[in-house]
């Protein structure tokens, strides 16, 4: 019979083993140099609309500004409120609207001056880390269920070979 205990109990193990990975990585800011800020309120306000021809189209983009306030995660200011600003347009073709949750690698941190009340930033780019992990966690949790000896195989193989493929291109 394919149910067996054993086989419950290695698909259980692959099951936590994914679990523990999936939560290490989402909280793994200090492994990081640069600082990241979990966002935790945002003020949205409407800022203009432009238009734009695309061949044959003719459209309204309409743009707006979000004020956030994020903490910091990481680093010697970790624990601080910090204040960002982002632009989007509604098509979020060159830029991102970011939601409360979200962690995003901040730059350009300037701390608290005389007419100044909060620490501000800008905003790099979106932690996105813990998205590559999940797809890893159930590629190889697939590849182990479902091929056994032969998955491991190839969770083997495509280790080796991604880093010989690292070490060619140094």
């Amino acid at each position: 019979m394919w149910f067996t205990k054993r086989r419950m109990f290695r698909i259980g193990l692959i099951i936590a083993i994914g679990i523990a990975m999936i939560i290490f990585v989402i909280n793994d800011y200090n492994l990081y140099s640069t600082p990241i800020g979990k966002i935790s309120n945002i003020k949205e306000t409407y800022l203009k609309t432009e238009q734009g021809y695309d061949t044959n189209y003719k459209y309204n983009e309409k743009y707006y500004t979000q004020k956030i306030t994020a903490t910091i995660m990481n680093g010697s200011q970790k624990g601080q409120t910090i204040i960002l600003e982002n632009t989007y347009g509604v098509s979020c073709v060159y830029d991102t609207k970011y939601s409360v949750g979200n962690d995003v690698f901040i730059e350009n941190i300037k701390g608290i001056s005389e007419n100044q009340k909060y620490i501000t930033g800008s905003i790099s780019t979106t932690k996105r880390d813990y998205f590559l992990v999940v797809v890893l966690v159930l590629l190889f949790g697939l590849f182990l269920i479902i091929g056994g000896k032969h998955g491991a195989l190839t969770i083997a193989s495509l280790v080796i070979n991604m880093v010989a493929f690292y070490y060619v291109l140094l």
